[in-house]
């Protein structure tokens, strides 16, 4: 956690001893994976969980199991093979399925989106050296959305 794997300032240095006590660096750590790596921010009431992850470049494959929301939980996995970026997110368990609106941050320029297998035009956006997808699915299923980018 002091040097990050893109050298040094990719992640903040930290005193893992001076938060030992408290607590606090488990904390930090929580909050860094679900607000900044996934963008995570779930509204029960509506039924609805924003999924937005940024995930570093250097990253293949991730997941992450059993993210709740009301009655249900989901699963999110993560797979780069060159230029390809799938993401898959399939419910754990759910009474009623909930809707994901999902905007990955992906590097490069995207060039085909596919979701469940078939082309899609969705709304991108550029950010810096990266673009983001955005799609609102409700998770009854197994989904895959597959960024292709050049």
């Amino acid at each position: 956690l002091v040097r990050g794997p893109e050298g040094p300032g990719s992640w903040d240095a930290i005193n893992p001893l001076a938060r030992e006590k408290d607590g606090s660096l488990v904390g930090e750590l929580v909050l860094t994976l679900l607000h900044g790596l996934l963008g995570l921010n779930p509204d029960a009431p509506s039924g609805r969980l924003r999924l937005a992850p940024n995930l570093p470049s250097h990253v293949t494959e991730f997941s992450v199991l059993g993210i709740t929301l009301g009655n249900a939980a989901i699963s999110m996995r993560y797979q780069r093979t060159g230029r390809s970026h799938l993401f898959t997110i399939e419910p754990d368990f759910a009474a009623v399925p909930p809707v994901v609106v999902f905007e990955p941050a992906v590097p490069g320029q995207v060039r085909e989106i596919r979701v469940d297998g078939e082309v899609a035009d969705l709304q991108i956006r550029p950010i810096g050296s990266s673009t983001v997808v955005a799609i609102q699915i409700p998770i009854d299923g197994p989904r895959s959305i597959e960024v292709t980018t050049s």
